[in-house]
């Protein structure tokens, strides 16, 4: 039994303005894919760790939707760890991303490009790897130079044109990856529209991910983000940011600033449909664990995914939902639990510590709700209120017991409340 303590409830100050906000069913796509450029770390090995050891990121891995790496880093591994690899992704229901060029200055039609690389795919086929989506870096802005409009629309439906006419790979879904703001936000909203049109004419439909490679240390508004977002989605495909270091940033808290950054634009408008988190700076080269220190990449997608990829999960409360007398919620990782005890307090423990609690102790247990208008709040057994979170107004809000050691009520992707505890 936890005793009765005085708790001083420290109520943390986040982005969410004195508005309500209604709760949101946009949650984005996350994408993850581990370093790259890893000298003197061999190439191929962030990816490999993070594929053959999910246990060792267990938040990240239960958020990612999709996951991959570079074709020519992933084919690094031996047949039995891809095998292996390939294995993982597929019992854990995500989606495998192969990233390649369709023009580089090393191959300048889209014919040499899917020769230089469909051996790899063709290998990873056959080891039970076929690719869901297949992944274009960037044709326009590092392809043929100086850059060819046209040409570049044309090689790059020509390129997916070549990779779905082989045989066991027709069915790859594409995102299509562009530098901004390199790039104008014109040229970009009218290159994703022409590339997509010319791939259905030439394969009789589309491209499903237009991704924003958004060097945000070098500038761009938010207007622009917003119009090539539009213009995407008018088009019939969804948008994606790639979240990285930019500049000087060390990764992870480049990564985190831009989280935070894009978080803030979602009151203009801005919500991309997939945030991928791919890394091509060549640090951090330790990939694992997540309950390591920030060096750590894959410290930095648990993070980043409990900040600014939150969604209702089996590891909290849904909305509406209860626990009842001895009931728990577990966190991702397994290492904090939050228990609705038989002496009536809720409580968050860290193993057998106690981080928090209700300050419940005492009452005849009912419930803890997570109720529909956003309130979290502890019943006795005769239906009085003996502690609530405060939060009522934002309909639809869930709490998440988080693997770094905070509770968190979120509204869509905004914390409205937290116990204050993420101190691991």
């Amino acid at each position: 039994m936890y005793p009765r303590r005085t708790l001083a409830v420290v109520f943390m100050l986040f982005v969410v303005t004195s508005n309500r906000l209604s709760a949101q069913a946009h949650y984005p796509i996350l994408q993850v894919e581990p370093t790259m450029n890893t000298v003197p770390i061999p190439n191929g090995v962030p990816f490999r760790d993070a594929c053959l050891n999910p246990g060792s990121w267990p938040t990240g891995w239960e958020r990612t939707d999709f996951f991959g790496n570079a074709h020519q880093f992933m084919a690094t591994l031996s047949d039995g760890e891809l095998a292996q690899c390939f294995s993982n992704i597929r019992a854990a229901g995500k989606r495998l991303v192969v990233a390649t060029g369709a023009l580089k200055p090393h191959c300048t039609t889209a014919a040499a490009c899917w020769a230089g690389v469909v051996g790899n795919f063709r290998r990873f086929r056959d080891l039970g790897g076929t690719p869901d989506y297949l992944e274009i870096d960037e044709p326009l802005t590092t392809g043929q130079q100086p850059m060819d409009y046209w040409y570049a629309v044309q090689q790059t439906a020509e390129f997916i044109r070549l990779a779905r006419s082989e045989p066991g790979l027709g069915g790859m879904q594409v995102i299509l990856q562009e530098a901004y703001p390199t790039q104008t936000a014109a040229t970009l909203s009218a290159f994703y529209r022409d590339v997509n049109n010319e791939t259905i004419a030439r394969t009789g439909w589309g491209i499903q991910y237009a991704q924003l490679d958004h060097d945000w240390n070098a500038g761009g508004s938010v207007s622009d983000l917003v119009s090539i977002q539009n213009s995407v989605r008018a088009n019939g495909m969804s948008f994606g940011v790639i979240f990285w270091a930019a500049g000087s940033w060390g990764w992870y808290d480049g990564l985190m600033q831009q989280g935070e950054m894009y978080r803030n634009m979602r009151r203009s408008g801005l919500a991309p449909d997939m945030y991928a988190v791919i890394n091509w700076t060549g640090a951090p080269t330790t990939t694992l664990a997540e309950w390591d220190g920030t060096w750590a990449f894959m410290r930095s997608v648990r993070d980043f995914s409990l900040t600014y990829t939150p969604t209702p999960s089996g590891f909290g409360l849904r909305s509406n939902e209860a626990l009842y007398a001895g009931q728990s919620r577990t966190s991702a990782d397994g290492r904090f639990t939050l228990i609705y005890q038989g002496d009536g307090n809720l409580v968050l423990y860290y193993g057998s510590q106690p981080l928090w609690d209700s300050g419940t102790w005492g009452t005849s247990p009912g419930q803890a709700v997570m109720q529909g208008d956003g309130n979290l709040v502890v019943y006795d057994a005769s239906g009085y209120a003996r502690w609530a979170s405060g939060t009522s107004g934002y309909n639809g809000a869930y709490l998440v017991v988080q693997s770094d050691g905070n509770l968190v009520i979120y509204s869509g992707v905004y914390p409205v409340w937290a116990s204050n505890t993420a101190w691991y």
